[in-house]
């Protein structure tokens, strides 16, 4: 699972338009993401569903093996998701 954490929704967006044109998921959470996991790319390595709180689980269990959500919004900030396997 990887993950790009922004504060704000026009980042968040962007990170989706930016993914869906075909930017590498990673170079783009390096780029944008404020979550500790950024330098690598926003790689969380295996997550397991329920160690996620909603609506993160809802947002992964959507997602087919190698999609990116839409934007998520949690407390406090936005985030982009994809899904490796």
């Amino acid at each position: 699972l990887r993950l790009i954490r922004v504060r704000a929704r026009a980042q968040a967006q962007e990170a989706v338009r930016r993914t869906s044109g075909g930017e590498d998921f990673g170079a783009v959470a390096r780029a944008l993401s404020e979550d500790p996991s950024a330098g690598q790319g926003g790689d969380l390595g295996v997550v397991r569903l329920a160690d996620l709180a909603e609506p993160l689980r809802s947002a992964v269990t959507a997602l087919r093996p190698g999609e990116v959500s839409s934007v998520v919004e949690i407390e406090g900030s936005f985030v982009v998701l994809k899904r490796e396997r």
